[in-house]
């Protein structure tokens, strides 16, 4: 029986996630503040901002077990611009979303059983560059580059990388209360909530176990957009012989 670990287990899409996985898979989990009801799992509290309680769990962590390790924690906050933000606030936020995720790579990737897959997620902003959610973003990107490069120098595991698209989650509640410092991404969250237009999180759970059942090298180092459903174009697979596609690069004649 393959064994799962999820980081921020109740998280929406962690919860989703560990749910579905649940019938046929070992679920161990981590969790921050409000512990999971998921009794199926084995859970352990982290905190994804403290250097040193990440630290202590990874000394104590068999990664060598595990099929795949996902990783969903994360916050969009603070909001705002980089001046009205303090700086230890930005590089907390960049600690929970990227550092603390290379952290634990650091320690456990020469662990990892041989094809183990690890699945990060990016975030909104990735394509544009919309104001005051510095940190998160930023924090976003790295881990689509993260993702190419350790790709290339770990071959032997499978990195994945995954933009969810809008999905009804709780980490929206965090701009809701924001309102008066993000007007028009609080406008859109309140529409998409009052329009129930969000992607669905069964595209976003059977795209996951797509990836996590199929993936193989070739897979590995890129960036998948649930929203588009590319995966599951009929010349989706012919497409992963580019070696540029799903990946970050100037938009140019070469790549496309």
């Amino acid at each position: 029986m393959n064994r799962v670990l999820i980081t921020g287990i109740n998280s929406g899409i962690g919860q989703a996630l560990a749910e579905r996985l649940s019938q046929n898979t070992i679920i161990h989990g981590t969790y921050r503040g409000r512990k999971s009801n998921l009794d199926f799992a084995e859970l352990t509290k982290v905190d994804f901002s403290s250097q040193k309680n990440v630290d202590d769990w990874c000394h104590k962590t068999n990664f060598s077990i595990y099929d795949s390790i996902i990783f969903v924690h994360g916050t969009l906050e603070p909001i705002g611009s980089l001046s009205d933000c303090s700086y230890d606030d930005w590089e907390n936020a960049y600690r929970i979303n990227y550092l603390s995720i290379v952290q634990v790579l650091s320690s456990a990737v020469l662990k990892m059983k041989s094809n183990c897959k690890i699945l990060t997620f990016a975030g909104g902003g990735v394509n544009s560059a919309p104001t005051k959610f510095n940190s998160y973003i930023n924090a976003k990107v790295a881990l689509i580059k993260m993702t190419e490069v350790l790709a290339a120098e770990y071959p032997d595991l499978i990195f994945l990388n995954v933009g969810p698209g809008w999905v009804d989650t709780p980490i929206h509640q965090q701009t809701l209360h924001a309102k008066e410092i993000v007007p028009e991404a609080y406008k859109e969250t309140a529409r998409r909530y009052e329009e129930n237009d969000f992607v669905s999180m069964q595209l976003v759970i059977d795209s996951l176990i797509f990836l996590l059942d199929n993936a193989n090298s070739k897979f590995s180092g890129r960036n998948y957009s649930i929203a588009s459903k590319e995966i599951f174009h009929e010349d989706f697979l012919e497409s992963l012989e580019n070696p540029n596609i799903y990946k970050l690069r100037r938009l140019n004649k070469e790549h496309t």
